[in-house]
């Protein structure tokens, strides 16, 4: 049971509820907060993920064909991290 925290008072507000039970704030802005911060966490592994496979392509246009089994790999160790 993990209680969330208030914006304005800083108390506990219980798992399921909307509205803080002492300042009567809504609790939705923490949680939009929370979804926005854990969007932004996975827009660096993305790139590189991205990267990743865009060099991977270009050596396999290249008939490079070990750097492009290197640059896969790395793009789905990155895939095998981040998610």
């Amino acid at each position: 049971m993990s209680a969330e925290k208030c914006l304005i008072c800083g108390n506990d507000i219980p798992e399921g509820r909307q509205v803080c039970p002492i300042c009567e704030n809504k609790a939705i802005i923490s949680k939009m907060k929370r979804r926005k911060k854990k969007m932004l966490a996975y827009i660096f592994p993305i790139a590189l993920i991205v990267f990743d496979m865009g060099a991977a392509i270009m050596y396999i246009i290249e008939r490079d064909y070990r750097k492009a089994v290197y640059w896969t790999a790395a793009a789905i160790l990155n895939i095998s991290v981040t998610f």
